[in-house]
């Protein structure tokens, strides 16, 4: 029963961010119509923000051990590293290892959504034609692929 709960608890938190994200790609998303303001109340962006920050974390670490590990199931799951037949890592994952792989699914998703929103705004950051969550997260986005190709570099 303590792993259902997990679950359905993960799956609100990201559920609900994902719902958020794409409420303001939405509004941002150019329709012709002048009158539509893109932005999102004050506490929700405040609260996607925030969860974006956690998941940005996670990827974050998910790169740090991959790094760290040389063998480890994430990091191969990245295209970081090769499990070797012959390491002490399981060839199946741990429910923690499969919450963080659903987790950065989830982000990069909605940080390429973002950047497809943006760069269809034309890269504007105004924030009269877009929602300024929108543009954060899409340069949020061009950190992140550093992130990966430093990691990559270091490898």
């Amino acid at each position: 029963m303590k792993n259902i709960i997990g679950w359905i608890l993960l799956a609100c938190v990201l559920g609900f961010y994902s719902y958020g994200m794409f409420s303001a790609i939405e509004k941002s998303w150019p329709t012709g119509d002048q009158n539509i303001d893109p932005a999102i109340p004050e506490q929700l962006e405040s609260f996607l923000s925030a969860i974006g920050a956690l998941l940005l974390t996670n990827f974050g670490a998910v790169l740090g051990f991959a790094l760290a590990k040389q063998n480890s199931l994430l990091g191969a799951r990245m295209g970081l590293n090769r499990i070797d037949v012959n390491s002490e890592i399981p060839p199946t994952a741990s429910q923690l290892q499969n919450i963080q792989t659903v987790a950065i699914l989830v982000y990069l998703v909605v940080l390429v959504s973002c950047v497809i929103t943006w760069m269809h705004n034309g890269y504007t950051s105004d924030t009269t034609q877009v929602s300024s969550l929108v543009s954060h997260t899409a340069n949020t986005f061009f950190a992140v692929l550093i992130a990966y190709f430093g990691t990559l570099m270091a490898k």
